[in-house]
């Protein structure tokens, strides 16, 4: 088994956490949109319609509640570090 998972139950501090970060719709879209792929922020934006700004606040909460991690950074055409989610 991996000894990286974890159960969290409704009844821990974690599970609250868990429901209270998913409990924003924006945020549940920025979830399920990194299924697919690490993106960039930018990405993220054209992706579900919002801005980059937005999308910059909810990566933090899901990072946060240890349900994402950075994936690894690129860089534009124009030289400019990006981090992938």
């Amino acid at each position: 088994m991996n000894e990286n998972l974890r159960i969290v139950t409704l009844e821990d501090s974690k599970g609250n956490e868990i429901m209270s970060v998913l409990s924003s719709v924006t945020t549940r879209e920025v979830y399920s949109f990194l299924q697919d792929e690490p993106k960039t922020p930018a990405e993220f934006a054209d992706g579900i319609d919002t801005s980059t700004q937005n999308v910059h606040y909810h990566l933090r909460k899901l990072r946060d509640a240890n349900l994402i991690m950075k994936a690894k950074i690129k860089h534009s055409k124009k030289n400019i570090k990006m981090r992938l989610c």
